[in-house]
């Protein structure tokens, strides 16, 4: 029995005879729209169509990878834009999958790896229009290059990170578009809707996972945190076709921080806010390296020191949306907290700092990054965020890629001693001649010690992790051979003992061990922490 499809609504909407994704035989693409008398348009290079774009006749061939964007006219009337992306996979990625998840990307011949350099040299490259697929797995299921994908669309995607950009796993911003390339929120791997979106690619990190807990365990301490996926990657950045030359290896898809519900969850700084309270929040900075196209900000005690390669940056509202009384607003609330905490009474719970600033949220960022003692964290990547009305709040956390030990600089990979003495801390070493401060520190650090950082509880996260990422840590280090390798791109990666850690298991058995002896010495020691 011939089972006819189902008839199309009486609309402009193109429709595709097979569904967007992966394919490994060629296939006929028929084009379709529900209303009689209309001509489909479409364009096989990217480019939006027109009137004036070839006109669909017949089923187009599809043999290689493809990108097809289509619309109907009628008259002057004309549907939306409908885009449909088929790559097609060589045959040495026949049977290929993960007990991951997947996202394979497809940049239609586009180096994107190419734009990207030195923090000293880098111009700002635009992101590229790029294809992508994802195929989410699950507890019982295994994501297949071939499987129905759980998301299909148009990306922009470009490099991103500041000195990482010089190493060959490139790491990415993605940004989900819609068919004029604007933002278009979509759920990704289980996490909530929205457009943009990191691809964190762990290479001088060879645990695979240190943001991933990072981020995890703040979470799990009622602090907001970005969600993280692990996936295997593939990147496509040539004419051909999807193969194993384009695997990436195993990648962190990220939350990008930015404001909403499901994000940073600030209120929306109307543009004309210019008086008390609409002004008064909300407000997201950070504190990073800045690239060529921005312009950091100081405060009036000179916070941060690093100026002018390092400085406070305007995240939300950004830069080129913010006014210049709002600017002047925030800028003045930082300068009035410091003021408070730098003054005489800065220990007064109602004229000193506090009347500014959320201890708590002091007390969880300064406590997390001495447990796990990332280095980053006092001068880098460092994001304050104020609700209206509100008062300054540190956090989320951002980049601890380098925390338990990753680095060689600043003696960070002993486990031992005061992170916070060891650099320029600012506000943290100020704050800690505050006795109430040191207070809820040490007993906050007792409390969590006893449910949520346990060593055990710790030790047994990083041990399901490990053994989540067993099969695919074993093609990412065929693709990046760096187990008890140098990285010579960036010294301060090769923490010490990299050589004498040739496989994956002595990396995460290097991480438990260091994580063991930096909270026995916490524990040790926590009555010193302001001495």
């Amino acid at each position: 029995m011939v089972v006819e499809p189902e008839p199309l609504p009486p609309t402009l909407d193109v429709a595709f005879s097979v569904a967007p994704g992966t394919f490994a035989e060629p296939f006929d693409l028929s084009l379709a729209c529900g209303r009689s008398g209309a001509v489909i348009h479409y364009t096989l290079d990217g480019e939006l169509p027109a009137g004036d774009s070839p006109a669909y006749g017949a089923p187009l061939a599809i043999e290689e990878s493809t990108r097809v964007r289509a619309l109907a006219l009628d008259g002057q009337a004309a549907g939306p834009v409908v885009s449909g992306g088929w790559l097609r996979l060589d045959d040495d990625l026949a049977g290929f999958s993960t007990d991951l998840s997947l996202v394979i990307l497809d940049s239609f011949g586009h180096d994107i790896d190419a734009e990207s350099g030195s923090e000293e040299d880098r111009p700002e490259w635009p992101r590229r229009p790029v294809q992508a697929v994802i195929v989410q797995g699950a507890d019982d299921a295994r994501a297949a290059v071939d499987g129905a994908p759980d998301f299909v669309g148009r990306t922009g995607v470009k490099v991103r990170g500041n000195s990482s950009q010089i190493l060959p796993k490139k790491q990415y911003s993605l940004e989900v578009w819609d068919e004029a390339d604007d933002d278009r929120d979509v759920p990704l791997l289980g996490m909530p809707a929205e457009s943009d979106w990191v691809l964190h690619a762990p290479y001088g990190d060879r645990s695979l996972m240190r943001n991933h807990l990072a981020y995890r365990w703040s979470n799990e301490l009622g602090y907001r945190a970005a969600r993280t996926r692990f996936v295997e990657v593939f990147f496509n950045q040539d004419d051909g076709r999807v193969s194993m030359d384009d695997y990436r290896g195993v990648y962190l898809v990220v939350e990008k921080h930015k404001r909403g519900e499901e994000r940073i969850d600030v209120a929306r700084l109307a543009p004309d806010a210019v008086d008390e309270p609409g002004i008064s929040g909300g407000y997201i900075l950070k504190i990073d390296v800045v690239d060529q196209d921005e312009e950091p900000f100081q405060t009036a005690a000179g916070t941060p020191p690093y100026f002018p390669w390092i400085g406070f940056l305007h995240v939300y509202p950004r830069a080129d949306e913010i006014s210049d009384t709002q600017q002047d607003w925030i800028r003045d609330y930082l300068d009035r907290f410091e003021a408070a905490l730098y003054g005489d009474d800065f220990d007064d719970p109602d004229a000193g700092y506090a009347a500014h600033a959320d201890a708590d949220s002091f007390v969880h960022y300064h406590l997390l990054t001495e447990a796990l003692k990332n280095a980053d964290s006092y001068y880098a990547s460092q994001y304050l965020h104020k609700e209206l009305e509100g008062p300054l709040r540190m956090g989320p956390i951002w980049d601890w890629n380098v925390s338990f030990g990753g680095t060689s600089d600043w003696a960070v990979y002993e486990p031992e001693g005061w992170l916070y003495r060891d650099v320029d801390a600012y506000w943290f070493s100020r704050l800690v001649e505050d006795p109430s401060y040191v207070e809820a520190w040490t007993d906050r650090w007792h409390e969590l010690r006893g449910d949520e950082l346990a060593t055990a509880r710790l030790l047994a996260d990083i041990a399901d992790t490990a053994a989540r990422l067993d099969e695919a840590q074993a093609r990412n280090f065929t693709r990046w051979p760096i187990l008890g390798e140098p990285i010579d791109e960036l010294p301060h990666l090769n923490y010490p003992g990299w050589d004498d850690r040739p496989t994956y298991a002595d990396e995460v058995a290097y991480l438990e061990d260091w994580l063991t002896r930096r909270l026995d010495w916490i524990d040790e020691n926590v009555a010193t922490l302001a001495d």
